[in-house]
């Protein structure tokens, strides 16, 4: 059996912030006699890409809020700012479509936990979020790049 050597990957994740984080109960809420909640969910994403220095800075954010009918137990609203390093042999197109797609789906996990966790304390329950199509839900939402020469 051949040894396959693993590549060093062209991204590089560095580290990520909790840029915002606010939850607020909501103390009219009435649960439903099936104890279902309904949620809306929104999910943002932002980029900032500085080809000079290689690094990258990316937004990923949630809201959960009201559902269909306006009887939330809470609001939540969390963004994630993640910090990413990548190589300077790759050329600008092939980076900035890694970092869009590839850099979203790691931070995606940490912004999962945490809905999570700071949901599963609010003794609502615990939210957990769906797993998503990445690149599906970024083509949909169609959002541009912010890049420094």
């Amino acid at each position: 059996m051949d040894k396959v050597e693993p590549k060093e990957s062209v991204i590089s994740f560095l580290n990520y912030i909790i840029k915002d984080l606010a939850f607020s109960a909501n103390p009219d809420f009435k649960p439903k006699d099936d104890n279902m909640i309904e949620l809306g969910l929104s999910l943002s994403h932002s980029a900032e890409i500085d080809f000079d220095t290689h690094s990258a800075a990316i937004g990923l954010g949630c809201k959960v809020s009201k559902g269909p009918e306006g009887n939330q137990p809470f609001n939540m609203v969390i963004e994630l700012v993640g910090f990413f390093s990548f190589s300077s042999d790759i050329d600008r197109e092939r980076a900035a479509r890694l970092l869009r797609i590839n850099t979203t789906a790691i931070l995606f996990p940490y912004l999962r936990a945490i809905v999570s966790t700071v949901t599963a304390l609010s003794g609502f329950g615990g939210v957990i979020l769906p797993i998503f199509n990445v690149q599906k839900m970024l083509d949909e939402q169609g959002e541009a790049l912010a890049t420094k020469d």
